[in-house]
């Protein structure tokens, strides 16, 4: 059994989703935004639609401030807010997220119902990656992580299934051989550029729980900082370093690309600005965020920090 303190990253949830809309001259507000949200969840009179929305945004809210339990545990409680119509994508967050803390029992159970009933496939695939990775992680067996790679449906998906198998597996020959096919097969990919050490890479991508079909948007983890540990002057540690914020989902796209093109794992949040849909994009801070700005910075980005 691999120790749960293994687990304790932090998750930032991204978004698929030029010219930003105003000066980025504040940092976001996430606590005062949940705090909203939460006396708003308080009304036991909301429609069930609205509560479901109002949950969904503040699980997004806790995973961007670094509370994955919580963010767990409300991405639940979104995906049975409609009585009778469980959400299975909220479901597929919330065993995202209870698995990043080594909640696996809990994992599992919200994965059954997608498991057993979702008909969407695309979904369904993704349920079934995320099943595979959560076995693996607390048993250590890779079987399930090797059977997907022999699966057609998971062909796109071989980054991250080389990747996982390669951190996961305890057998030095299974190590060095998905390394290779790695390094070989996608060297240009976030995951090949972590095994070879590549200094460019700021921000380590989700690599074990990367479900987006496309694999150009990613969510990224970064270890849990020890503010100590950090150089600079910071009196606490960003959540996130925005580099743009968009009043177009396409437009936040172009840079989300354009940062990870230049080696770096996009973040985009979706966020209401005087009852507007926005979107933030920026990259986690890493442990150094001076060093992660200037390597921004280095690549034509100005970013700022967000707590």
């Amino acid at each position: 059994m691999i120790k749960n303190s293994y687990y304790k990253v932090l998750f930032f949830l991204i978004f698929v989703c030029t010219g930003p809309v105003f000066p980025q001259n504040k940092p976001v507000p996430f606590a005062a935004e949940i705090a909203s949200i939460e006396k708003k969840l308080s009304n036991t009179k909301l429609p069930p639609a609205e509560r479901k929305n109002a949950l969904e945004t503040m699980a997004r809210l806790l995973e961007l401030s670094g509370n994955i339990e919580k963010a767990a545990e409300t991405w639940e409680k979104a995906a049975y807010a409609v009585s009778g119509n469980a959400g299975h994508v909220l479901l597929v967050q919330s065993a995202r997220c209870f698995a990043a803390i080594g909640e696996f029992v809990k994992a599992e159970a919200a994965l059954r119902p997608v498991l057993s009933a979702s008909g969407n496939r695309n979904l369904l695939n993704k349920a079934r990656l995320l099943s595979a990775q959560v076995e693996a992680l607390n048993t250590g067996n890779t079987t399930s992580l090797n059977s997907l790679l022999a699966n057609a449906d998971f062909a796109g998906e071989k980054p991250v299934l080389y990747y996982s198998i390669w951190k996961i597996s305890a057998d030095s020959n299974v190590q060095s051989a998905m390394a290779s096919r790695l390094l070989s097969e996608f060297p240009q990919s976030p995951e090949a550029r972590i095994i070879g050490n590549d200094s460019v890479v700021s921000a380590v991508p989700a690599a074990l729980w990367l479900l987006s079909g496309s694999g150009q948007y990613i969510t990224a983890t970064v270890s849990a900082p020890e503010p100590a540990a950090a150089s600079g002057n910071w009196s606490a540690m960003p959540v996130l370093l925005q580099t743009g914020l968009f009043s177009q989902e396409v437009n936040a796209g172009t840079m989300a690309n354009k940062l990870h093109n230049a080696g770096f794992s996009p973040v985009l949040h979706k966020k209401s600005v005087n009852g507007k849909d926005h979107w933030i994009v920026g990259v986690p801070p890493g442990p150094d965020p001076s060093s992660t700005m200037r390597q921004l910075k280095d690549k034509g980005f100005e970013s700022f920090p967000v707590y």
